[in-house]
């Protein structure tokens, strides 16, 4: 109540951002559908395990969930932007800021795709069109969204797939972000991801086309959820990993011999209104399934390799056991310098699976940073910040492209830090820091370790994870000697060990899984030679 957080709402998808760069953090929240029951007076929130008790004998009013007929059908309820004002949030109606869509939504990434130093959106929606919202100057001042579409069926805005995940990377390394959106493909819906390569034209103007089917991304045969992105084999070019598998029985079986449930949902589309306007009257489906048990996808791109196509190198790594997968996060758990997964399952354990590729005696560079703002100009967080990692490769100037964020692909969260696999260049490379609502810095950063960057003050470097445990150690051993309760602090680092956590309390740190979520056997994900990947 006290951050101005109260309301009921049905969502799936939220996300963090400086809208209008006043380094204060605002949140959107996309509704799925409409948050209340709609027969009540005054209306009554939406919460399926707390539906209200009748009022008088055949009152059916909670379960009215779906349309009497066309002329009053919704797909989705309406964006929310609550704006950060004074360490709460102000809640301001989406329309008001252009995000007029009410559709389906479930992801929302962050990115500026068009590079003018505005934060935009792409949300992913289900059964409908997704929406990207370009962030631009309001008539008569301050900021609002607007709403991109092309012109033809099949570009931009006038997508008809099921949108399930929006991920962003520079894939292509052009310098603009790309936009990676999971989907299903299977015989009674064969339609595949979308990957958006965003570029200008010869015009100047921003361009998005689809290239998953011609780059070997469509993820057939699969029911496509959340994906994470992020330099896996550390070549300097950003590799994709999807989750798949839509449910089983294992919470309900039932013995059924057709388990299908395609079968009792086509019964109800075809039923007229008395049968499903209310929910009581739905199909039983307890017990049936539906594409269960799909192998996971990891995506290496090949663009390291002189091919600009993607490799399923999943079953070669051995991330491809088969389940029903939803979030996906990738970020380096050990602080080692290579990328860790984490996968969240559908009534089963989260899966994590650790990476190895340091170890090896062919290990490739990476650098990793942690941006600070200075809490006036730019939210301490960093949030928006995008980043131009430059160096020389084979003689020529590389550039990658990175941006802070916090949440991103299907309910999953980011590193907070920015990680850039770098080859075999093992020198320094230089960052240009284009701080949200704020001039640009350059620095330059040794290759190998992570860094901690404020705006302002320059960079200063962390300790690797082998000089922290020593420090550890050290500080153990002197509470051990002084005193016998004596206790290093688990959450307060050391003046001279830099935290890699967010410094800000009011961020959200990553949605990874608690410790003691039981997880499969980790498996080192070795990743294949270009002879393997090919």
């Amino acid at each position: 109540d006290a951050l101005g957080l109260d309301e009921q709402t049905v969502s799936l998808a939220i996300t963090f951002l400086d809208a209008d760069r006043d380094a204060q953090l605002d949140m959107l929240v996309t509704n799925s559908v409409d948050p209340m029951l709609r027969d009540y007076d005054p209306p009554r929130p939406l919460n399926l395990f707390d539906l209200p008790e009748p009022a008088h004998e055949g009152d059916r009013r909670m379960f009215h969930f779906m349309h009497d007929g066309w002329h009053d059908a919704a797909n989705g309820g309406p964006n929310v932007l609550y704006r950060g004002e004074g360490g709460a949030f102000v809640r301001e109606e989406g329309a008001a800021w252009g995000l007029t869509e009410t559709h389906w939504s479930l992801a929302v990434s962050t990115a500026d795709f068009d590079l003018d130093g505005w934060t935009d959106l792409y949300v992913a929606s289900d059964f409908g069109p997704d929406d990207l919202y370009l962030n631009r100057p309001a008539p008569g001042g301050g900021r609002r969204f607007e709403h991109v579409v092309g012109e033809a069926y099949g570009d931009i805005g006038r997508d008809t797939y099921k949108g399930m995940n929006a991920s962003v990377a520079d894939f292509d390394r052009n310098g603009h972000p790309d936009v990676y959106v999971s989907n299903v493909h299977h015989s009674l819906q064969a339609e595949g991801s979308l990957l958006w390569m965003v570029s200008r034209g010869e015009d100047g103007a921003l361009r998005f086309e689809d290239r998953a089917t011609q780059l070997g991304v469509l993820n057939p045969r699969r029911f496509g959820w959340g994906a994470g992105v992020g330099d896996l084999d550390g070549d300097g070019w950003v590799d994709l990993v999807q989750a798949n598998g839509m449910v089983d029985d294992r919470l309900d079986p039932m013995g059924y011999e057709r388990k299908d449930y395609w079968y009792v949902n086509h019964k109800l589309m075809q039923s007229g209104p008395e049968v499903h306007t209310y929910a009581d009257m739905w199909g039983d489906i307890r017990g049936r399934t539906i594409y269960p048990n799909e192998a996971r996808r990891l995506y290496l791109n090949l663009g390291g390799r002189g091919s600009r196509f993607f490799a399923d190198v999943a079953g070669v790594v051995g991330v491809d056991d088969p389940d029903n997968s939803r979030g996906v996060v990738v970020a380096d758990l050990d602080d080692d310098g290579d990328l860790d997964l984490v996968v969240t399952n559908q009534h089963g354990p989260t899966s994590i699976y650790r990476s190895d590729l340091m170890q090896r005696p062919e290990a490739p560079s990476w650098v990793g940073m942690r941006l600070v703002g200075d809490g006036a100009q730019t939210h301490r967080s960093a949030v928006g910040t995008r980043v131009v990692l430059a160096y020389e490769e084979d003689g020529e100037r590389v550039e990658q492209w990175g941006e802070v964020g916090v949440l991103g692909g299907f309910g999953a969260g980011r590193d907070p830090r920015l990680h850039f696999g770098l080859g075999a260049h093992a020198g320094p490379v230089e960052a240009t820091i284009f701080w949200l609502g704020a001039e640009p810095e350059t620095v330059t950063l040794e290759a190998g370790r992570y860094h901690v960057v404020e705006q302002g003050v320059g960079a200063r470097a962390v300790p690797d994870r082998r000089a922290r445990e020593a420090h550890a150690d050290r500080e153990a051993s002197a509470g051990d000697r002084t005193s016998p309760n004596a206790l290093p602090s688990a959450n307060v680092p050391s003046p001279d060990v830099p935290s890699a956590d967010v410094p800000s309390a009011d961020v959200p740190s990553p949605t990874l899984p608690s410790p003691n979520v039981p997880s499969p056997a980790l498996p080192s994900p070795a990743l294949p030679s270009p002879e393997a990947a090919r």
